[in-house]
């Protein structure tokens, strides 16, 4: 799908979160108009979107706007309090835009044991709300979705392609899976223009301290010990927070109708890795710093998708930022801020 001079807003929905943050300011920077729907939970701020509400003339509402409003060229950026599962609300948003990219949902593994029903709600419900809303209101216009790799399942040895099965093994998993079969079937049945990615783990400046790189910053600049669970060899992918949504703009752009694309990075680290870089790029000794504890239940060992997809597809544009040069720059963003640990 190659870029088309009217397709100039885009609906992004968690568009106020971690990621939905960067995503917002990266398709401001391109040129598109951007209206951003969040339901503005814990994992949603307008402080993620300072930097574009410096820069870009915009307006923050709780309520919709009237039609010419939200096609309103001088205002390059709506922000607007909405629950997904308001299909009504979506649908009159996505009718006077012109695609979406959805990324709200709930997206921590730890969270999904204790609440697994607002996983389903935002995970399952919330994707048949946005496929419903651009069924009846936006027919013909894309719809990127955001999925994870977790849905592979644990892969101990080589990479997941993009045809491989899925095999959930958490709460968390489990509903981004319901999620992707809903968006397989929609597609078919319905003849929605949709296109998946499945990111690996994503980190980067502003980002809520409750994953791994973040949680262990929020705890040793507060002198606090990070927990390891069970040996502390699990090995996760990582991906630099605005690699990734540069990636998602060009799938937006140019992938293939009904296609998936891993964004793998293959830059694997493990918990011991990744806690030990933290430790000493705030001069700290790493064995000063953690305690180990019982590891949680059914945890997967390893996550591997293979990135052989995204690649063609980018070509020159495949560019990724070396881990400790991200990290560096995701320390300067902690230390500056000082947020407090979330668990």
């Amino acid at each position: 799908m190659a870029r088309s001079r009217t397709m100039k807003t885009i609906t992004v929905t968690g568009g106020a979160g971690f990621v939905g943050g960067h995503l917002v300011e990266a398709l401001l920077r391109r040129g598109y108009r951007v209206v951003c729907l969040d339901l503005f939970t814990y994992a949603g701020s307008l402080d993620h979107l300072a930097a574009a509400r410096e820069v870009f003339s915009h307006r923050t509402v709780d309520r919709l706007l009237r039609p010419q409003t939200l096609r309103d060229p001088s205002v390059r950026l709506i922000v607007m309090r909405c629950d997904i599962n308001d299909t009504a609300t979506l649908a009159q948003v996505l009718a006077q835009c012109d695609g979406c990219m959805a990324l709200a949902a709930e997206t921590h593994v730890d969270f999904s044991y204790h609440a697994p029903g607002t996983f389903v709600r935002a995970n399952v419900n919330g994707v048949h709300s946005v496929l419903e809303a651009m069924r009846t209101a936006a027919p013909g216009k894309r719809l990127l979705h955001v999925s994870t790799d977790e849905v592979y399942g644990e892969v101990l040895h080589g990479f997941s392609p993009e045809s491989a099965a899925i095999h959930p093994r958490n709460v968390y998993s489990a509903t981004k899976a319901c999620g992707d079969l809903l968006i397989g079937i929609y597609t078919k049945v319905f003849d929605l223009d949709v296109v998946t990615v499945r990111p690996c783990n994503l980190f980067g400046p502003r980002q809520q301290p409750k994953d791994l790189i973040p949680k262990t910053f929020a705890h040793l600049l507060h002198g606090k010990p990070m927990t390891i669970h069970g040996d502390g060899r699990h090995v996760r992918e990582y991906l630099f927070v605005r690699d990734a949504v540069n990636f998602m703009i060009e799938v937006f752009e140019r992938g293939r109708r009904g296609e998936i694309y891993n964004l793998s990075s293959h830059e694997f680290k493990s918990t011991l890795d990744v806690v030990r870089s933290i430790a000493r790029s705030l001069g700290l000794r790493p064995t000063d710093v953690m305690t180990f504890v019982e590891d949680r239940p059914n945890a997967d060992r390893r996550y591997a998708g293979d990135n052989t997809k995204i690649k063609k597809l980018l070509g020159r544009r495949w560019k990724l930022t070396p881990f400790a040069e991200a990290l560096t720059e995701m320390r300067d963003d902690f230390v500056l801020r000082r947020p407090e640990p979330m668990l």
